[in-house]
Parts: structure tokens; sequence; C-alpha cells
């Protein structure tokens, strides 16, 4: 479904864009997908809503997994400072 994903993304956005992620819910990926999430390019920054250790530990291996440390990420504890700070990297 990662494919899906980034179709979604290039077909509804203009690159490039940001992404905000809320990981309020669990949830996993499969290794395969783990490896491909990040790779979309067209991404300019993501930044990662966590509110627990247990998802920033997550987020963390998953960029760790992906092999890339290319990727304009910043974790944030609330929805507020991470929307304001994805609009600044993207007005950049």
């Amino acid at each position: 479904m990662v494919d899906e994903y980034h179709d979604f993304l290039l077909n509804s956005l203009d690159a490039p864009f940001g992404v905000l992620i809320n990981k309020k819910n669990a949830y996993t990926y499969t290794f395969g997908a783990q490896k491909k999430i990040l790779l979309l390019d067209k991404i300019k920054a993501r930044a990662v809503v966590t509110q627990t250790s247990a998802a920033l530990m997550a987020s963390k291996t998953l960029i760790a997994i992906s092999g890339s440390t290319q990727h304009n990420i910043k974790f944030f504890m609330d929805r507020e400072t991470a929307l304001i700070w994805l609009n600044k990297e993207l007005s950049l």
C-alpha cells in the first residue's frame, strides 16, 4: 500500500510538499513498507506528532530501517507546533 500512498500524495498535492504524521494510534508496517515509506523525494518536510515514548521510538526505528539520512523529519508533542514548523519549512 506504500505505492498507493505515494501515488495519492503525488496526484493530490503540488510538489514539493509537507506531511503531518499523527502517531496517535498504534499501527505497524511490513518490513518491505518500512524500507519504502520514506523514499518519496517530493516530500520536503515531515512533522511527526508523538505523544508517547513508544510512538517516538517506533517512528525513529522506521527512519533507521529506511536506511537514508536525507529526510527532513522533526518530532513534536503537539499538532499546533508541528504545523507551525511544517509551514516554516515549506516556505524556505
